[in-house]
């Protein structure tokens, strides 16, 4: 697993250096390895998982199953305490995205968002802030973007899973609606993680999306193609709500790496060709001085 601890450019700021930030990626070695991933979801494996648990809902037998889950999950509970004392944290927060609108302050809730934590007994939310050293918060995409936010004067950090779905509901506004006085945008520092860039097909992921992406806040960022696909173009439609929202276009960077076309990325669109799921892990928080 390789673990990219380069800060961006957008956050070397003088400003936002006092703060002792943080910020790092994992990352497999290649598109048929797991390694890196920081989920332990069902989906969070490769074909032998799926192929264990088909068998499972056919005969009963749920013992490859369970051995390979308990397998896959132990190996994330493994990888954030190495990730934890590498990174120099005393903790790291893992919120469940569902697509929606709802916040998790971490600063009071880490408890519940341990990666100890069964994945389905840990607080739903796409969006989390934190503020406290020793800190980090860790949203888990595969080709949704993730908007890594600093307020450089409260040294608050907002994170956000701003995925196809979380456009649609407009997650980035309520985001800053739901920090109000803690964030504010017109000073903030914005970086968009790794994610599908603008070829993320939304029709095989829900048809209906298509439709709905179809509204006036959307329109501009759709394509139909010829050959009946949708698509969405993620990085300019992310880029165009955050200034809607009052974030300054010359204080977002946006990475340029690409989940579709990138090996050591996880893409759920992509992954039944190369055999292997799982989510990578985006990271930020405060060192523990």
């Amino acid at each position: 697993m390789s673990l990219r601890t380069n800060l961006p450019e957008i956050f070397k700021a003088a400003s936002v250096a006092r703060h002792g930030i943080v910020y790092a990626e994992t990352r497999r070695e290649d598109e048929y390895s797991l390694e890196g991933n920081l989920s332990e979801q069902d989906y969070a494996g490769n074909i032998p998982l799926v192929i264990s648990r088909k068998n499972y809902e056919r005969t009963g037998d749920d013992t490859p199953f369970k051995a390979w889950a308990d397998r896959v999950r132990q190996e994330t509970i493994n990888l954030d305490t190495s990730i934890q004392t590498a990174l120099g944290f005393r903790a790291i927060g893992y919120i469940r995205p569902v697509h929606g609108v709802e916040l998790v302050d971490l600063d009071v809730g880490m408890a519940l968002s341990r990666i100890h934590t069964p994945y389905i007994d840990r607080l739903a939310a796409d969006t989390s802030i934190v503020t406290k050293l020793g800190y980090a918060s860790c949203i888990t995409p595969a080709d949704c973007p993730v908007s890594n936010i600093i307020d450089p004067k409260s040294g608050a950090i907002l994170q956000i899973h701003t995925g196809y779905a979380g456009l649609e509901k407009g997650t980035i506004l309520r985001a800053v609606q739901l920090t109000e006085g803690v964030i504010e945008p017109s000073r903030s520092l914005v970086y968009v993680s790794p994610h599908a860039q603008e070829g993320y097909v939304i029709n095989q992921v829900n048809n209906t999306l298509v439709e709905r992406f179809k509204g006036p806040s959307m329109v501009d960022f759709v394509k139909v193609h010829d050959d009946g696909r949708a698509t969405l173009d993620m990085t300019r439609a992310v880029q165009a709500q955050l200034v809607d929202a009052g974030f300054r276009a010359d204080n977002i960077e946006v990475s340029p790496d690409n989940s579709l076309t990138d090996p050591t990325l996880f893409s759920q669109s992509t992954f039944l060709t190369r055999g292997v799921n799982g989510r990578n892990g985006m990271i930020i928080g405060k060192k523990n001085h």
